[in-house]
């Protein structure tokens, strides 16, 4: 279960993007489009960490990040956004994520290598592992 990331953005190609670099570094990786999907998949499937975008339809991702923590305490959460500022990550810190980043900082994307660094960090494990 360890090496085990759900990644919830309603970007696909976002989720693509990450995915693929997850998988080139042994991640078991599942995607879920919206918060709805992404509780279904954690009631289904044994998860470590969830790569939470912050800005979801319907529910968005702070509400997501409350009802992992409350239903899903064993999930490690990382939240993400590519349109809010640091006051915004800073709250999702505040209701249960256990690192929040930007995805795109100082105007580029996170780097694949980064994003490999902060999932192994939040399963509880060096990239390597």
């Amino acid at each position: 279960m360890t090496r085990s990331v759900l990644i919830i953005d309603d970007d696909a190609e976002f989720r693509r993007s990450v995915r693929a670099a997850l998988e080139s570094a042994a991640f078991s990786v599942q995607e879920a489009a919206s918060a709805e999907e992404a509780i279904s998949c954690l009631e289904r499937e044994e998860v470590r960490v969830a790569l939470v975008d912050l800005d979801l339809p319907h529910m968005n991702g702070f509400d997501l990040i409350r009802v992992i923590c409350r239903r899903f305490p064993a999930v490690s959460v990382v939240a993400t956004s590519g349109i809010y500022q640091e006051l915004y990550l800073e709250i999702a810190r505040n209701v249960g994520a256990s690192v929040a980043v930007r995805k795109f900082p100082e105007g580029a994307p996170l780097p694949p290598n980064e994003w490999i660094r902060l999932i192994s960090s939040a399963a509880g494990g060096s990239a390597g592992a």
